[in-house]
């Protein structure tokens, strides 16, 4: 149980990460279907965590 929990918070970690990476792409691409599909994206991933945190 708690290496799932270590495991999940490592893989939110490397989500967040990559998340920003693709965040700054996309500034500097400045492209709006792009931008409005990341912000669906990250909205799905909020729930995920709240999902997450409610597990535990």
């Amino acid at each position: 149980m708690v290496s799932h929990f270590v495991l999940a918070h490592h893989l939110k970690l490397v989500l967040l990460e990559e998340l920003k990476i693709i965040v700054r792409v996309l500034v500097l691409i400045q492209c709006e279907p792009l931008k409005h599909h990341l912000r669906s994206v990250h909205y799905d991933i909020l729930e995920y965590q709240v999902h997450l945190s409610s597990l535990y």
